[in-house]
């Protein structure tokens, strides 16, 4: 990404090119984020009649050397490979929470600031490889969305988008999801980057019960989807000392504790839920991904991805 795209996207908090440089050098394309099951999707409609030609993109290793087109190379002396309908790929939709408790960090950045990276890289790299992206931003109600866009140039659509986020209010992945599938429309990857701490579940209902029924309705509309589970160190260790008020996020009171007596049974409680919602997911044969933000998201993205890429080569 260089010149006048650099100049437009140098300002943008969430477009890290250190971050984009490295996912870059994957050789593998969006689909990978999930288990290789895509292949038989209906192609995209954006982009005109089958067998047309439809557009340049970057050439990335692994693509057919075929498909450069050497006119463009002796103006540019970069490396662009003729893309055709047949060739185009697929909708992925991005839901981010934007509720209350996503802004929670105990480090430099939050969880939303985390969560927002995550969909700003991985756009780049869907639309590196001329997928389609769009974005819907939730809390209790769906509060913007970012229709299927497939230039790369639409990478500061997305970033600016992001930027917009003003988290103030509590999470309900369930009521948003029977709105989002009439937007979404036809078969795609769904990614789904949240913290899930729904306060909004009935009482007395178990904790994933609502999450399951929201991903379960994506599943039923034929969707993949990938889960990225995101939590702050703190929230997983529960590490801190003396005596401490806690305040209350998305309607929740403030509490005073000494973590040290409730420790133990909060982590249990922490991996209890950590493991009802990767059953979930399993159960809906939806991928999971626990996002620690102690980790840099390109290290996360090329870890997954990469895993993503092996299993997905086993099964072949």
């Amino acid at each position: 990404m260089a010149g006048r795209r650099e100049e437009r996207l140098t300002d943008r908090k969430y477009v890290v090119f250190d971050v984009l440089d490295h996912i870059a050098s994957l050789e593998m394309r969006a689909r990978d984020l999930v288990e290789g099951t895509m292949a038989g999707l209906q192609r995209s409609p954006y982009l005109g009649a089958s067998s047309e030609f439809a557009q340049h993109r970057a050439y990335v290793a692994g693509d057919d050397t075929r498909h450069i087109d050497w006119k463009v190379y002796g103006r540019t002396e970069r490396y662009y490979v003729r893309q055709f309908q047949e060739e185009t790929n697929f909708v992925v939709t991005f839901i981010l929470d934007c509720s209350e408790s996503m802004r929670y960090g105990s480090g430099k950045t939050s969880k939303l600031d985390h969560a927002c990276l995550m969909t700003a890289s991985l756009s780049y790299l869907a639309l590196r490889q001329a997928d389609a992206v769009s974005v819907a931003l939730f809390d209790e109600n769906l509060i913007g969305f970012l229709p299927p866009r497939t230039s790369l140039g639409s990478l500061g659509l997305v970033a600016s988008s992001l930027e917009t986020i003003k988290p103030e209010r509590g999470t309900k992945l369930e009521t948003v999801v029977p709105v989002l599938v009439e937007m979404i429309g036809r078969r795609g990857i769904v990614v789904v980057i949240s913290d899930l701490l729904d306060v909004g579940s009935p009482d007395g209902e178990d904790d994933t019960a609502g999450i399951l029924r929201a991903i379960q309705l994506l599943r039923h509309q034929r969707h993949e989807v990938v889960v990225m589970h995101v939590l702050d160190p703190q929230e997983l260790s529960f590490d801190f000392g003396g005596r401490i008020r806690f305040e209350g996020m998305e309607s929740l009171p403030a509490a005073v504790a000494e973590p040290n007596k409730i420790r133990a049974d909060y982590v249990d409680i922490i991996q209890r839920f950590l493991a009802q919602t990767k059953m979930a997911c399993a159960g809906t044969r939806s991928d999971y991904v626990l996002v620690n933000t102690a980790e840099p998201v390109d290290h996360l993205l090329v870890r997954y991805l990469t895993a993503r890429g092996k299993i997905r080569e086993g099964r072949r």
